[in-house]
């Protein structure tokens, strides 16, 4: 993906467009503009993360007629996304409608390269901006634009502003935001994703929308999936959702987000193209981690949370699949402080029950020993957890 900034009358940034950028190298007459919008909320706000991106200022990103009817927005921070129309969107009242939804919770609703038709009268009274492409249109275009705004009381922003004339031009004419190479060209920003399995996807969404949706299902399905417990714990965590506090299961984190904005989040990630490769085997060492962890806590004599537990294992490889330094990955996670300091190598409990399996994964028994003997665990009960754990991974994997 990539970001333009927005800048204000004095030059300082009021905020980016957000703006999808494929780089497979497969060109096709069409595009696919859920498919686009779909990766950059990902991307944005469960990959790369909303901070690192915008610095907290105004995200502008495109949202298809099919997205603002799912309401797929609400998901995120009226704070942070400023929705913009795309200029070919067509003009319904179901469309008026769910866009006057938005504005009365405080969105902020702005008109793509907008080229005036009759049609978009009744959308022009809940409209906030009107962006206007300096490029391919004439003075004359401009003008009549210019005067609607005033009219209606929107504010304007010029884009595709390619020269200082032109940003002096716009200046001149009470233009209040400015977009262009003149200030910037589009940044790229890239990062590495956690391969995903299909099903879990479409079974989390399946049991969704039922009548009445199973929450300790829906758990069960994220939890033993890398890539959605991930996206589900940077989302809760991103300052567009406003959340800072310590999640100490997945089941806690989806009533944080809600069944409702959970059934549009995953729907998010269902339109995005899914990737075909098979699950590498840094994934399976990761889910085996998880589930030996959570069976070892169930027999420890000290009391633990076993869902931490198995959130430690399976986060412990993260660093490998995003090719990023663990201090870095745990600081955008709201886990518990025992589970990253786990992760991170700091001594205490749950780093033990992490170098026990570690241990026996690299088949270093005297390891495997002393770790039992501190756990007060026995040889051959760990040995049953691991080859259990192993039996369970391989389920996952399969369905």
């Amino acid at each position: 993906m990539a970001r333009q900034p927005i800048f204000n009358k004095d030059q300082s940034v009021y905020g980016y467009e957000l703006l999808y950028r494929d780089f497979s190298g497969e060109h096709t007459n069409s595009f696919d503009g859920n498919s686009a919008t779909s990766q950059v909320l990902i991307n944005s706000f469960s990959t790369i993360g909303i901070e690192s991106i915008t610095q907290n200022k105004k995200a502008f990103i495109n949202f298809t007629k099919q997205l603002l009817i799912k309401e797929i927005p609400t998901i995120f921070d009226k704070e942070i996304i400023v929705i913009e129309l795309l200029e070919n969107i067509k003009v319904t009242q179901q469309l008026i409608n769910v866009c006057k939804k938005l504005k009365e919770s405080g969105y902020i609703l702005a008109l793509d390269d907008f080229v005036f038709d009759e049609s978009y009268l009744s959308l022009l009274e809940i409209i906030d901006i009107i962006k206007v492409d300096f490029l391919y249109s004439n003075k004359s275009q401009r003008a009549k634009i210019e005067k609607i705004a005033k009219e209606y009381n929107i504010t304007l922003l010029a884009e595709k502003v390619e020269t200082r004339e032109e940003f002096m031009r716009a200046q001149n004419l009470e233009y209040s935001y400015f977009q262009g190479f003149f200030f910037k060209k589009p940044e790229i920003f890239e990062e590495n994703e956690i391969p995903v399995y299909p099903n879990n996807y479409l079974m989390a969404l399946e049991e969704l929308n039922k009548d009445v949706p199973d929450i300790e299902k829906v758990a069960e399905i994220i939890k033993k999936d890398m890539s959605l417990s991930y996206k589900l714990l940077k989302l809760i965590n991103s300052a567009a959702f406003g959340l800072r506090c310590e999640v100490q299961s997945i089941k806690q984190a989806l009533v944080i987000l809600g069944i409702e904005e959970m059934k549009k989040w995953i729907n998010l990630i269902v339109i995005k193209k899914i990737s075909e490769d098979e699950p590498k085997e840094i994934m399976r060492s990761s889910l085996i981690r998880a589930k030996t962890a959570e069976k070892l806590g169930n027999k420890l004599s000290e009391k633990v949370n076993i869902s931490e537990l198995f959130m430690m294992g399976l986060f412990s490889l993260l660093d490998t699949l995003m090719h990023r330094g663990l201090d870095t990955l745990m600081e955008e996670l709201p886990i518990s402080t025992k589970v990253k300091d786990a992760i991170v190598g700091k001594k205490g409990l749950y780093r033990d029950v992490l170098q026990l399996i570690v241990s026996y994964e690299e088949g270093r028994w005297n390891m495997v020993d002393l770790y039992c003997r501190k756990l007060k665990l026995g040889k051959e009960f760990i040995t049953n957890s691991f080859v259990s754990s192993i039996k369970w991974s391989e389920k996952i994997i399969q369905n």
